[in-house]
């Protein structure tokens, strides 16, 4: 609101009304002060209470109910890979009657909170305020920052036995989510082929890993299968000749393990 003041320059009793037809006048327009709440033209009646000789003037109350303007990017998604993220109001009403806060969640705002790019690393709901100092308008935005920190399916198979004499195996990874890298690796085993593949080859025994990473939010898992060889296990005796210059005899107590039928072969 706003002070109309009006004034003359006799010094006969006069009375005042003052009037508007776009404006709006707060409280009593029977004086020579009265308080306008908008803008529009208001005019001021001064009559003399001596002569009923009357005069008008007129005056013309501007208002300024702009408000700030939020102009701001779409938030981006925090992930494996970026874990911190700005939001860009930098397109805002900036300047010195311009005052600004944001508002998130609890240790969200990890920097740049008194700015229009300030930096958050959790998800959630982000509130940008914005205010006139000038004219007390203001503007509120709330930016919605989501999170994709999904680590990738990886499924590197069941563990299995290969015989003691293989041809060249494979993994079985296919149970892992498409469209990701995919690469094997091992400490003890022997990899012999297409490790950026889900199905690699294997001359052996031994512990494999499935590393999978997946491109867009750069999440990552592992897994791994066991892969082992079941060999046969022999318990053998000598039976001492009974004199001397005898052949002795190796015997073959048990065999364990491994798939039979045996073959036997001295070295």
């Amino acid at each position: 609101s706003v002070a109309l003041e009006g004034s003359s320059s006799t010094q006969a009793p006069l009375s005042y009304l003052w009037s508007t037809d776009n404006g709006a006048i707060i409280g009593d327009a029977g004086n020579a002060v009265a308080t306008a709440s908008s803008g529009g033209t208001y005019t001021l009646l001064a009559t003399n209470l001596q002569n009923d000789c009357a005069s008008t003037a007129q005056v013309e109350v501007a208002q300024d109910t702009i408000a700030p303007v939020i102009v701001a990017a779409p938030p981006a998604i925090l992930t494996c890979r970026d874990t911190m993220i700005v939001l860009n109001a930098q397109g805002s009403s900036q300047g010195s009657q311009i005052q600004l806060s944001w508002t998130g969640p609890t240790g969200g705002l990890t920097g740049g909170e008194m700015t229009l790019q300030p930096t958050v690393g959790s998800p959630g709901a982000y509130t940008l305020d914005l205010a006139n100092t000038a004219n007390f308008c203001t503007a509120t935005q709330t930016f919605t920052v989501a999170q994709d920190i999904d680590p990738p399916l990886a499924d590197a198979g069941a563990d299995f036995v290969i015989p003691c004499f293989p041809e060249l195996r494979q993994l079985d990874g296919t149970g892992t989510a498409a469209g990701m890298a995919y690469s094997w690796s091992t400490d003890n085993g022997v990899l012999a082929g297409g490790t950026a593949t889900l199905t690699p080859a294997i001359d052996g025994p031994g512990s494999y890993q499935l590393h999978v990473f997946n491109p867009v939010n750069g999440c990552s898992s592992t897994d791994v299968v066991v892969v082992s060889q079941n060999l046969p296990v022999a318990s053998a005796s000598i039976i001492q000749p009974l004199c001397f210059g005898d052949p002795a005899l190796l015997r073959f107590d048990s065999v364990a393990l491994g798939e039979p039928p045996y073959v036997y072969a001295f070295p």
